[in-house]
């Protein structure tokens, strides 16, 4: 039995559909959890498809997504599963907010990109989507014939302390931790690798389910690392791949991570608990 807990589709800034996702991983993974940016959309469908009872794939999926929030002026991921979508609704406003906000942010970016680097970046296909990241934005760069690379656009352009960043505004952890929980779900530290300002034993406090202890940008010993906090603390650990597109050149594609054995046994039995 094995499973990965971290995969964004178009519904956010991924390249595939639940169904281009799920026909890839059928027969190679038993579980999956769709966890787009600040919205909930693929993966209520991806759990729709595959708990149907007359559905082809092999493959069960749980109700994720990967929720916006800050903490200490940087920005933190947690990632929340479910067992059901009845309870789901101040989440769901308040990841709203969320990507209204990130409209905002998109439009300053935009001056900012023409002022600093000449790019006139036309924002048609970028309003369509759902929830607007800067991953969507760099994709959206290149697209439209600039010449940058992805990891240009990050480095020099679009990341932290460049000079078109924007930061978008967020709830706070504490409260998007509280929300998933008081929505019947269970919260869990996304990549925390990514850390600068902080470390996850700083986010521990605020109530943490788990961590994503197996993630692909992981320096040596970190997994090591995560997982004795994740024991210290009786927290369980999930793993994925963050997959956005393959071979993107940010992420990792779909199967090159995930949990498995006693990993997974407990992730599932902890979601399986949940109030139906």
């Amino acid at each position: 039995m094995n499973g990965e807990f971290h995969i964004h589709t178009v519904a956010s800034d991924g390249l595939l559909t639940v169904e281009e996702i799920l026909d890839y991983v059928d027969g190679k993974r038993d579980y999956i959890a769709i966890t787009d940016h600040d919205i909930l959309d693929g993966s209520i469908r991806c759990y729709a498809i595959t708990h149907n009872p007359n559905t082809k794939y092999h493959v069960k999926s749980v109700i994720g997504v990967e929720v916006s929030t800050e903490s200490k002026d940087e920005s933190v991921h947690i990632l929340g599963y479910f067992n059901n979508v009845r309870n789901l609704g101040p989440l769901i406003e308040a990841m709203d907010r969320t990507r209204k906000n990130r409209i905002e942010r998109l439009y300053k970016m935009k001056s900012l990109l023409k002022e600093h680097f000449d790019i006139d970046l036309d924002l048609t296909e970028l309003l369509k989507l759902q929830t607007i990241t800067r991953g969507s934005i760099g994709r959206e760069i290149i697209r439209q014939g600039f010449p940058y690379t992805t990891e240009e656009i990050f480095s020099n352009i679009i990341g932290h302390d460049c000079p078109a960043y924007v930061p978008a505004t967020k709830i706070s952890t504490e409260l998007g931790i509280k929300l998933i929980h008081e929505c019947g779900g269970v919260a869990v530290l996304a990549h925390p690798t990514l850390l600068k300002k902080q470390s996850a034993m700083d986010i521990v406090p605020y109530g943490i389910d788990g961590i994503e202890a197996v993630y692909p940008a992981n320096k040596p010993h970190e997994e090591e690392m995560y997982r004795a906090i994740a024991k210290e603390h009786n927290l369980f650990i999930t793993g994925g791949t963050d997959f956005h597109g393959f071979n993107d050149g940010k992420h990792a594609n779909l199967l090159e991570y995930g949990i498995e054995g006693q990993d997974l046994e407990i992730l599932i039995n902890k979601i399986n608990s949940l109030e139906k």
